[in-house]
């Protein structure tokens, strides 16, 4: 198997509709695998059987197992990328579409829980992963949310106070930590609830200043109504001591 791969190491870049059909049938196993067992435990020679291919065909695409697992993983990330996307398109208001785009993420990752798994307990550890093309795509997904955050803080939506990467991570990692129960345990969650959680607590604390501006300029307003009441019920006062004074007959105190 080692000559297998030696040989297969410069593998084209090209590939005919053949040889596309054939890697296609090698990824579509993998896919199956990873979401009956771990992946460590996977070997080529199952994901070869469950392609109905030989062992060698898999070096002729792939550098091997763990390069076969991040293609798979890039076109998991391509889809959920072109999902989120697709879902906030056409919306108006950077806030909805950050709101759609956190479901969109949780929806995604609760239907694609073999790609969930994988993204959150194994690939991370590592640091090859962080070369990938799978993780190239992942930050795609990590510009969409900063492009959002960003247009929300243009358009006075965002205070602009905030931090769009710090917001981005907030996000990010509330999402995981919301999910983990479901991915390691299986709890069943809602995409629905964990959104309206999420979204409850981050955005309250994001809005723009000109919200807070506009709540201290209406208790201004309303303690300057008292003030000018006050100072008219000063001048009554006053207007009546007047008059009160004005009817005492001179002397009448000696």
């Amino acid at each position: 198997m080692k000559n297998a791969k030696k040989n297969n190491s410069n593998r084209p870049s090209k590939l005919g509709p053949k040889a596309q059909k054939t890697k296609g049938i090698i990824l579509q196993a993998m896919r199956e695998l990873l979401g009956e067992k771990e992946f460590i435990s996977i070997t080529t020679a199952e994901i070869a059987a469950r392609a109905g291919v030989n062992e060698a065909s898999i070096y002729h695409y792939f550098e091997g197992k763990t390069d076969l697992l991040y293609t798979v993983l890039e076109q998991f990330a391509l889809d959920f990328v072109e999902f989120m996307e697709l879902n906030t398109k056409g919306l108006k208001g950077a806030m909805i579409k950050l709101r759609k785009a956190i479901w969109s993420n949780i929806y995604f990752l609760l239907k694609e829980k073999t790609f969930a798994k994988i993204f959150f307990l194994e690939v991370r550890n590592n640091p090859n992963y962080f070369k990938s093309r799978a993780y190239a795509v992942t930050r795609k997904h990590s510009a969409f949310y900063l492009s959002l955050i960003k247009e929300g803080i243009s358009s006075g939506e965002i205070r602009s106070t905030i931090s769009p990467y710090a917001l981005r991570n907030i996000i990010f990692g509330a999402v995981e930590y919301a999910l983990l129960p479901w991915v390691i345990f299986g709890k069943e969650v809602s995409a629905d609830t964990l959104t309206d959680e999420i979204c409850d607590i981050i955005f309250y604390d994001i809005r723009r200043e000109n919200d807070l501006v506009v709540r201290l300029q209406e208790q201004i307003k309303s303690v300057e109504a008292e003030i000018n009441a006050l100072r008219l019920q000063s001048l009554n006062i006053t207007q009546e001591l007047k008059n009160i004074m004005d009817r005492i007959p001179e002397g009448s105190g000696s």
